[in-house]
Order: C-alpha cells, then structure tokens, then sequence
C-alpha cells in the first residue's frame, strides 16, 4: 500500500475519494510496541484511513499470547475510528497457530484479520502464481473469525488462492493479479470487496527496485513481467464483471 512516508501527499491527492492505508511491522512485526504505536498514530495524522500491522511472529512462536493481545489494543487505541487489520503472516503459522490469532485479534478488538493466500513477488520458495491454502484451511479461518465477529481480508495474487477466498468467504481480496472473468463475476456476485494492483509492477518494471535491494534485482524480471501481463487482463475482467473495487491496501510490495 502507500508506504508511510507518502501517505500525507496521497490522502492530499485523492482526498475522499479514496482510502488510504498504510503497514507498519513489516515483514516479521519486530519493532517494538511503542515504535508501532508511534507509526500508526503519525499515519491517521497523515490521513491514513486503514493500517494493516503485523504481528510479532516471535512472539507467537514462544506463546506471548498476552504481548500479542496488549500490543493490538495499543494499535487499535492509536488508530482511533480508522480501520486496523492484523496481519497472521499465515504462512509461518501452524494450525493452532491461526485458530489461536482469530481469537486473540477479536479479543483485542481489531477490525480485520488478514492472511496470506498466495505467494508475493519476494516470498521466498513460492510464486505469487500459486496459492498457499486450500479451501479447507481458509475455511478453518474464516469460520473463527465469524465466529468472533471478525471478517478476513487476503493477500491474493493467484487464480486458484482467489477461488479458494470466494468458497471459503473471505471478505475481501488484495491484488487479485491473475483473475480471470469467470472469477471476476464470482467476486461480484458474492459482494466480495477486490482491491487490485494498478501501478506498482509498472512502475517497478521502468525504474526498478532500489540500489540496495539486490534480492528483489533478482527477482524482478521474472515475477514482475509475469505481473504486468497478469494484470492487464485482470483489470479489464474485474471492470467487466462490475466487482466492487477499494484502495490502497497492496502492503506486501515488493
């Protein structure tokens, strides 16, 4: 999504017109509770409207379910009335993992819980080609968080990952890069809410990724050309099928 620094100049861009959401804690959510709690307070000043936060993954490895609860709440007081999503970073977390975060999440009184349905440009040892869940685990998800008064939001690059979202009743989609119209009309026929991925594959096809991100350089063409003509047929599919679309939420790109 918006990175953090640019969020003021975007909310001053597009006004109301749009949702402006920023991430803090990304990848791993190391930082510190206070350091979190600063960024997400400077993003609403900034004009933030959402904020996706990530949640300690050391944490949750050496069952500090009591940190996890406290920092959410902490986030979720710094946002205000704005929309605070936590992101579970699914693909690291076991079963009992995932079940245990839905309800932490709720308990703490976030108003999303987001999960990694597909591979990104830079996960490591996938592609955002291939999706990470069956309809069988999302469900698992999904049906915890409903259970909590908790809709579930998806990372989702991948046709398959997306159809496993739309049986599993997920809420809403981020990128759906590689959609196609049958699918598209799923999305709209359901009332799933689709955020797509307009400008950054181009943008990082023409100017590239920084200097010193030698890892993404590898990466780049591969993935990234896969992307743009992944999208370019997505956009004209979502727009067909008339899928309601949102904004500002591709938090996980690069």
């Amino acid at each position: 999504c918006i990175p953090a620094s640019f969020v003021k100049q975007a909310k001053e861009y597009v006004g109301e017109k749009l949702a402006i959401c920023t991430v803090i804690g990304f990848p791993n959510g190391y930082a510190t509770t206070a350091a979190k709690c600063f960024m997400a307070s400077d993003a609403v000043d900034n004009g933030a409207d959402e904020v996706d936060m990530v949640i300690n993954i050391g944490w949750l490895k050496d069952q500090k379910y009591d940190l996890l609860e406290a920092e959410i709440r902490t986030l979720k007081t710094a946002c205000g009335d704005k929309i605070l999503k936590v992101i579970i970073e699914t693909c690291l977390l076991t079963e009992e993992e995932k079940i245990k975060m839905c309800n932490l999440v709720t308990e703490a009184g976030a108003d999303f819980i987001k999960v990694m349905a597909s591979g990104g440009v830079l996960t490591t040892n996938t592609s955002p080609e291939f999706a990470q869940f069956n309809k069988k685990e999302l469900k698992t998800i999904v049906c915890e968080a409903r259970a909590n008064d908790m809709n579930v939001s998806a990372h989702c690059h991948s046709l398959k990952g997306m159809n496993n979202c739309i049986k599993a009743g997920v809420k809403s989609i981020e990128h759906g890069t590689f959609i196609d119209r049958k699918t598209a009309q799923s999305i709209a026929k359901k009332r799933i809410y689709l955020t797509p991925t307009l400008v950054v594959h181009h943008t990082l096809i023409e100017e590239g990724f920084p200097s010193w991100d030698n890892f993404a350089k590898e990466r780049l063409a591969f993935e990234v050309t896969k992307l743009v003509h992944g999208e370019e047929k997505a956009i004209e599919a979502q727009r067909q099928a008339k899928a309601a679309f949102g904004g500002g939420n591709a938090e996980d790109m690069p």
